[in-house]
């Protein structure tokens, strides 16, 4: 958090026109970010006034852990809503489809499995509408998401 505001100077020293700042999910949970909720909201506060009086956007997410920020420049993320599910695939390495780019763990099944009859096109097909995606998309935006997805930190725009 320290380097938010010396950041925000660097780019109106530059003349960039966009920062983006962001939030790491950690993977015991980040308690520290409850705890240290008013500085981190203090610290964005500062280097969206700066930034918008010099003509920079600064884009935040719209949380910190589970507090919502409510501040000029957030950006909606998809711990707010997602439409990721409806728009991507994310394939790994392995073949392996998945929900999004934020690796969740979740998967639609592999896309080239061994000894798989059908060709890519076809098995993305049945991925991309099988019951597993259906779950997904489904519980995505409920009281009941996939616990990967709380809290996520993926930026819109």
């Amino acid at each position: 958090m320290p380097q938010v505001v010396p950041v925000t100077r660097l780019a109106v020293e530059v003349g960039a026109g966009l920062v983006i700042f962001n939030m790491i999910k950690e993977e015991k949970g980040s308690p520290w970010m409850e705890k240290r909720f008013q500085e981190i909201r203090r610290i964005f506060s500062e280097a969206q006034s700066m930034a918008a009086a010099a003509g920079l956007i600064v884009s935040i997410p719209d949380h910190v852990g589970s507090q919502r920020l409510r501040t000029p420049q957030v950006k909606r993320t998809s711990g707010s809503f997602c439409d990721r599910p409806w728009l991507e695939l994310f394939i790994r390495y392995d073949g392996e489809a998945q929900v999004c780019n934020m690796l969740n763990p979740f998967s639609y099944g592999q896309l080239t499995p061994p000894g798989a009859k059908q060709g890519i096109e076809q098995r993305f097909h049945i991925l991309w509408s099988g019951p597993n995606a259906r779950l997904f998309r489904r519980l995505i935006n409920s009281e009941h998401p996939h616990p990967y997805c709380k809290k996520c930190y993926n930026l819109y725009g």
